[in-house]
């Protein structure tokens, strides 16, 4: 459904009534198909009819004497009544416009039994009684829609699927990845509470759904980042709420400089004394200091990259850390101040969990050399001048592709070939896992 209402009517009544009674419900909110706002030039006229008709979940017939004398009305009413004598709900909401119960007995009779509201007691009451029937008061999802539109996001009417996606979502994909999943209390069964919990969850699953679609993750510029958030509904708001899980999702905010409008927030978590006196602040800000808060390269690289996860529960970051490790060593990364960029750099190395054995990404599929590479690492740990095998090449080759296609990276896989081989990743990779397996 598109529409809450579909207004059926005479044109002799647009000036005296029904216009105004159009734009009256739609202050308030309610979707309504009206010729004056629903056809365009070229339109055809009965197809844009029948749409309105299939797609509103109620129809307001204004009933007056021009309306019996018109064919196009007739045949509106005829499809809306089809429709009621399918449904088990009332559909029609008849509106008597200068008439009186004779006048409607004579034109239709099972009309007459149905309750109406007649035009004279003033189109304020009349848009009352409509609203109260279409958006009954005390409904959950009534007051999510209203809390969407009041943050500056025009959700669909209450009998769209949207809205199961919406009720679905605080369970959704969190097992998999915890990206831009700030925390919301419940706040309780009531419909105005309850109401309100679930138009948050609608809010924060359109962030996620945009920042996917608009590549917005820790790979983007602050500027790309604030442009993102100022663009969404409520989510500077929040932001600046929870300015830990802002640091958590959005960490390149916290660099010294590039917060924006979150500068002064991350200065006062910069200030803040850390219970273990070996760090100067607390991680979530460690960019900011020019020693990175005394933790170790591998914690920075990990919680920029993955979160308070570590790898272990469910990450925030969109890309594999192949692909992290691939952007650091290409331009794109150049927007980050050189000795933040090593440092992240030198992390991810020593980090040693960016292997791969598969592609996961839509479109993309493994082939006879897929794994070849995180082979080879595993034999150096016995062999650490092993050779690389034309199959792990042809693995690495592919996999750098992948990942120059989902960034945009500007270089080619040959140049960050080179760059990756002579950066010392491998021979981290094998430093660190040859200690874990002393253990």
């Amino acid at each position: 459904m598109n529409f809450d209402v579909f207004i059926s009517h005479a044109s002799e009544d647009k000036d005296d009534f029904v216009r105004e009674l159009a734009e009256k419900l739609r202050l308030r909110r309610i979707e309504v198909w009206y010729d004056e706002h629903s056809l365009k030039i070229g339109d055809s006229l009965r197809q844009s009819i029948d749409l309105g008709l299939s797609k509103s979940r109620f129809g307001i017939v204004v009933l007056s004497k021009d309306f019996f004398n018109k064919e196009w009305t007739n045949w509106e009413l005829d499809g809306l009544v089809q429709r009621q004598l399918n449904s088990k709900n009332n559909l029609i909401l008849p509106i008597w416009h200068n008439i009186d119960k004779e006048d409607i007995l004579s034109y239709s009779p099972s009309l007459a039994d149905k309750i109406a509201i007649k035009s004279n007691i003033g189109i304020e009451k009349v848009v009352n009684r409509i609203e109260k029937v279409i958006n009954p008061k005390g409904s959950t999802l009534i007051v999510a829609r209203e809390y969407l539109i009041s943050n500056g996001y025009n959700p669909p009417i209450i009998s769209n699927d949207w809205w199961l996606d919406v009720l679905e979502y605080p369970g959704d994909t969190v097992l998999q990845n915890d990206y831009l999943k700030f925390s919301i209390p419940w706040l309780g069964f009531e419909p105005s509470a309850r109401g309100k919990y679930i138009g948050q969850n609608a809010l924060q699953m359109t962030w996620r759904e945009n920042a996917i679609e608009e590549e917005i993750s820790q790979l983007s510029s602050p500027k790309k980042i604030i442009d993102f958030i100022n663009s969404q509904a409520g989510l500077q708001e929040i932001c600046l709420k929870q300015p830990l899980k802002t640091a958590l999702f959005f960490p390149q905010l916290t660099i010294k400089g590039m917060g924006d409008f979150m500068e002064s927030k991350f200065d006062e978590l910069y200030t803040q004394k850390n219970f273990n006196q070996k760090y100067t602040c607390i991680k979530e800000v460690a960019l900011r200091d020019k020693n990175f808060g005394n933790y170790g390269a591998t914690t920075i690289a990990s919680f920029y990259f993955s979160g308070d996860s570590g790898g272990i529960g469910p990450s925030v970051c969109l890309y594999d850390l192949i692909d992290c490790l691939i952007w650091i060593l290409s331009s794109k990364s150049d927007w980050l101040p050189n000795n933040i960029q090593k440092n992240l750099f030198t992390g991810l190395c020593s980090w040693s969990v960016w292997g791969w054995n598969n592609i996961r990404y839509e479109g993309y599929t493994n082939n006879e050399n897929t794994g070849d590479f995180f082979r080879f690492l595993f034999n150096s740990l016995d062999n650490p001048k092993l050779n690389i095998s034309e199959g792990a090449m042809n693995d690495l080759y592919t996999r750098i592709q992948v990942s120059i296609e989902i960034l945009n990276l500007p270089e080619s896989k040959e140049q960050l070939a080179d760059k990756f081989l002579s950066s010392g990743a491998i021979e981290s990779w094998v430093v660190s896992n040859a200690k874990r397996k002393t253990l």
